[in-house]
């Protein structure tokens, strides 16, 4: 399987820096998550590996192959985004077509199997579809493909729940029969937590957490119980967040959860829960908003 190594890349627009000297490897045969907010940098670095967008230093590989520019790579990489490249007048079908033609496995089985769950007609023109059916067309290209890697930008614009659900399960399926990387950036990290193997998050053109998502919510836990008990437990760790409401009080800390502290914390009579993937993404990434 493929891995797809993103070593020392920074990305300038002018004097503004995109990226920042960022090394990251998305090895073969794993579901990642690439998480971060709204100008973080992900879309950028998609589009440079894709060849969209120009490298501004640094080197982005498959198996050692430079990526960005490389047709034979790039058969062997699909990424969805929300940019339509379709001809105005292609139909759905004509989509596939395309897609036939850059790639050569494409499974139409597949394709037609994934329309009629989705209800697509076939003979509709893309463009005069909604937001959310250019959605579903876009996912079903991606998964009637069978390449190394494949990139979801933002995949579910514009579903409603039932389609998004639908869409999970199908990508599941995809991947166990046909193992490659699979790459979701996503914000409804609530939705994909259960999908994922490992994350990488980026803040502010840094890559600021590349664990494997099972390490990463155990290095961490929530603590509640009476503010000033809380206060006094948390103090000298290493706190992420902490919330007050009235006199009760809880706590994100980033450490792992022992059996002593968790013991000492009980004594004190505290309380401690597990913290959601969404819940510690958010708290890792809420510095840089307050400032």
């Amino acid at each position: 399987m493929s891995t797809l190594t993103i070593e020392k890349v920074s990305k300038h627009y002018g004097k503004k820096q995109v990226l920042k000297d960022i090394s990251v490897n998305f090895e073969g045969g794993k579901l990642y998550g690439l998480l971060g907010r709204n100008g973080a940098g992900k879309t950028t670095l998609i589009d440079m590996i894709t060849g969209k967008q120009a490298v501004s230093s640094g080197q982005i590989t498959m198996d050692g192959r430079k990526a960005p520019g490389n047709d034979w790579v790039q058969g062997h990489i699909f990424a969805m985004g929300e940019q339509n490249i379709y001809p105005e007048d292609m139909s759905v079908k004509g989509v596939f077509s395309w897609m036939q033609l850059r790639y050569s496995r494409f499974n139409w089985d597949e394709a037609y199997r994934l329309s009629r769950i989705f209800h697509l007609d076939l003979k509709h023109r893309f463009c005069k579809l909604s937001t959310g059916q250019q959605s579903l067309v876009k996912l079903v290209c991606g998964l009637a493909l069978d390449v190394d890697i494949k990139i979801f930008d933002e995949p579910v614009l514009g579903l409603d729940a039932v389609h998004r659900d639908v869409f999970y399960k199908e990508l599941l399926k995809s991947y166990a029969e046909n193992p490659c990387t699979v790459i979701l950036s996503t914000h409804l990290i609530e939705e994909v937590s259960d999908l994922l193997e490992r994350v990488v998050v980026m803040d502010e053109g840094e890559i600021k957490v590349d664990s494997a998502v099972e390490d990463l919510l155990r290095e961490a836990y929530c603590v509640s119980g009476p503010r000033q008990d809380v206060e006094v437990f948390v103090k000298g760790r290493p706190v992420l967040e902490t919330e007050f409401l009235q006199g009760f009080a809880s706590a994100t800390v980033q450490e792992r959860l022992t059996e002593d502290i968790r013991r000492v914390g009980e004594q004190a009579g505290l309380q401690f829960a597990g913290v959601s993937l969404n819940r510690l993404f958010i708290d890792l990434t809420k510095e840089a908003v307050e400032q």
